[in-house]
């Protein structure tokens, strides 16, 4: 996350995890996260050179959206399904 965000994650900023398969790789894997923030380290966020920007959006916004990656959407409903 520090590569890409230019924030540190301690253990305890994470909710949930779950491998699942690469989307670019066939013969790998890859791990989503979901974790929480502070307001300083949201404030704190700095993209690297391949970061284009980002947008705050509630979670129906997310998983509507035609711009986002549709597998990630799938991931979070995976998650949102065992965080009830």
């Amino acid at each position: 996350v520090y590569e890409e965000l230019g924030i540190h994650l301690t253990e305890d900023c994470l909710l949930w995890s779950k491998v699942y398969p690469s989307m670019l790789f066939a013969d790998k894997q890859s791990v989503f996260l979901v974790g929480q923030l502070t307001q300083n380290q949201f404030d704190s966020i700095v993209f690297g050179d391949e970061g284009q920007g980002y947008q705050l959006m509630n979670v129906e916004e997310f998983l509507s959206s035609s711009q986002v990656v549709p597998q990630l959407q799938e991931r979070l409903k995976d998650y949102l399904k065992v965080s009830d």
